[in-house]
């Protein structure tokens, strides 16, 4: 972890482009490298999940060969881990393998830019965000020159724009509206995905339309820190909310065409950031697990997921909200709160792998880290001992 730390605030090396603020996506791509244990060299281990035609998931493949049952358009947003690693590990394979995933999307697209999935709305706004992001992550690196790339971002684009223009139709915004009104992180969401769309395909409308969505997300904020999630608190929405305002922040914000009302928004977002992040670190434990005590929809089988299962908490999105505002912020609370999640989720993981194993949980690996681990954070370092109490 420590060596994982200083790659990220670290410099990165010469050949990849990393502009502005962009760096802190390419570099959560060692996150996800380092939490399989494996390297992005070992792409055909990372391939595993999506089929050869593309279909991510387990309902994703299911329909892809029997054309029936339900399926989810957001699962396929899993495409930008593997392009996000290709660039930060400079592997075009694994990009290639995030097109190919994105691909399969666009292909079930209708003409009027929906998809004929279960809950749409919702679950277009994760899809569109994450290949927006991805195709603006491929059209700022040194890749973006070469013609497969530049082939793929034609395509990725009229998608895009596809999508984002049913989004904004009357009736589409409307319903959307109203169906996401007691959850904060939706609006941050479609605001971001909407934002991202703009960006990418040069559409100044589409920024525009996403402010009120950014607008609505601060307004449902509790002045002591948590977002509203039907009309309640839960740490993991929490988390999955900061990060899209995070994103919100970094990349749409500053290419509002108004200055003014562009560092409005900077300025309320990081005023928000700032009390969703602390507010999110007390919910954190001193060994990292989560406090879910009186969450709204996670942690107690509140709610069921898309698997069928009650909706587990979201210990990564959290890490990640974490680390985004101790980033943005120089908050070192936050970013020593982000480790200790993440310190905590791969235990868990680890130990679940041991288990299916016949093995014993917590073994000699696991303790030699935790007793040496030391995490580095902006604001100096902090040796923790103990897994991380």
């Amino acid at each position: 972890l420590t060596r994982l730390d200083e790659r990220i605030y670290g410099e990165w090396p010469a050949n990849v482009d990393c502009p502005g603020d962009f760096r802190l996506d390419k570099a959560l791509a060692i996150c996800t490298a380092l939490d399989k244990h494996r390297s992005v060299s070992s792409i055909a281990d990372l391939e595993g999940h999506a089929n050869e035609n593309g279909a991510y998931s387990r309902h994703n493949q299911k329909y892809d060969e029997t054309g029936a049952g339900k399926w989810y358009i957001e699962e396929q947003y899993y495409g930008f881990l593997f392009i996000q690693a290709g660039l930060a590990f400079n592997n075009s394979e694994a990009a290639r393998i995030g097109m190919k995933i994105f691909d399969w999307g666009f292909d079930q697209q209708r003409e009027d830019g929906s998809f004929d999935c279960p809950d749409v709305y919702h679950s277009a706004g994760f899809f569109m965000e994450s290949a927006a992001r991805a195709a603006l992550l491929l059209k700022t690196s040194h890749w973006a020159a070469h013609p497969i790339f530049q082939r793929w971002l034609r395509k990725a684009e009229k998608h895009i724009a596809a999508t984002a223009a049913w989004f904004v139709e009357s009736k589409t915004e409307d319903k959307g509206w109203k169906y996401d009104a007691v959850h904060t992180h939706r609006r941050y969401l479609t605001g971001t995905a909407l934002g991202m769309a703009g960006l990418l395909t040069d559409n100044r409308t589409l920024i525009q339309k996403s402010i009120k969505y950014i607008k609505s997300g601060l307004e449902m904020q509790d002045p002591a820190g948590f977002n509203y999630e039907r009309q309640g608190y839960d740490c993991s929405y929490q988390g999955i909310g900061l990060v899209y305002a995070a994103r919100y922040y970094l990349y749409v914000a500053p290419n509002i065409q108004n200055r003014s009302e562009s560092e409005e928004i900077r300025s309320r977002l990081l005023e928000a950031g700032r009390r969703g992040a602390a507010w999110l670190v007390t919910r954190v434990g001193a060994g990292g697990a989560l406090n879910a005590t009186g969450n709204t929809r996670t942690g107690s089988a509140q709610e069921v997921g898309r698997k069928g299962k009650p909706k587990a908490l979201a210990r990564k999105d959290v890490f990640h909200a974490l680390l985004y505002w101790s980033w943005v912020l120089g908050d070192p609370k936050a970013h020593l709160a982000a480790w200790r999640v993440e310190w905590e989720r791969t235990r868990r993981v680890r130990d679940r792998r041991c288990a299916c194993r016949g093995g014993v949980t917590g073994g000699k690996e696991a303790r030699e880290v935790g007793e040496s681990l030391v995490i580095n954070n902006p604001g100096g370092s902090e040796n923790v001992s103990k897994n991380g109490v």
